[in-house]
């Protein structure tokens, strides 16, 4: 005989399950010695979020994944990204960031163009790409300067 419910033998295809929306305070989906930790239904239709203590710690909806701010994050691990679809973006300029092109090697990205290349040694500006100093400019080592600086 095929389940039609939940069991302790597990989850017939074809059972849905639904849960209250819950709060941020007390979510629908929590643990059983902590009752404020779990996940909740959000407000805006299709989001939910992930709490831990009682604050929202992660969101994700149609537009994708917000973090609250100020989002403390020890590391942050991201795909290596490209040039065209840099791993870092803005919500609004999805071809403006960084992205990693090899082993200890980023690049600032603006317009889906390499900008500015960051390596351990050097920092490389592409061509046509203006520099503009506020006051000074220091230069500890020795250089070599393609352009008259005035």
């Amino acid at each position: 005989m095929p389940l039609t419910r939940v069991t302790s033998g597990g989850i017939a295809e074809g059972v849905t399950i639904r849960f209250g929306a819950g709060t941020v305070s007390t979510p629908s989906i929590t643990f059983q010695n902590d009752t404020d930790t779990g996940i909740y239904k959000g407000a805006a239709q299709g989001s939910f979020s992930f709490v831990a203590n009682g604050a929202t710690k992660l969101t994700i909806d149609s537009t994708g994944v917000q973090l609250p701010v100020p989002v403390d994050i020890t590391t942050l691990k991201v795909t290596d990204g490209s040039v065209t679809i840099p791993s870092i973006t803005f919500q609004s300029d999805q071809n403006t960031g960084l992205y990693r092109s090899t082993a200890d090697t980023f690049h600032l990205v603006s317009g889906a163009t390499s900008n500015v290349t960051i390596k351990p040694n050097n920092v490389d500006f592409e061509d046509g790409v203006d520099v503009n100093v506020k006051d000074n400019l220091y230069v500890t080592k020795a250089a070599e300067f393609n352009e008259t600086i005035t």
